[in-house]
């Protein structure tokens, strides 16, 4: 038995574990960045839309209490 040799694949084999570990949390991160920045612009979306029909409700109540 390579006591020399066991302790280097050892160290090879958790070196890799780290950097998978640390890819696979990377990707995770950009995931949630992309799902944030998705929420956000459908969030931005539906407030436009909200005090485009509250503009239009104010246009529309005021022709009815011009006639």
């Amino acid at each position: 038995m390579n006591t020399k040799r066991d302790i280097q694949l050892i160290i090879e084999a958790w070196n890799h574990f780290e950097i998978s570990t640390s890819n696979r949390l990377a990707e995770r991160s950009k995931f949630h960045q992309l799902e944030r920045e998705n929420y956000l612009k459908h969030a931005s979306q539906n407030l436009i839309r909200i005090s485009q029909a509250k503009h239009w409700s104010n246009v529309f109540n005021r022709k009815k209490l011009d006639k």
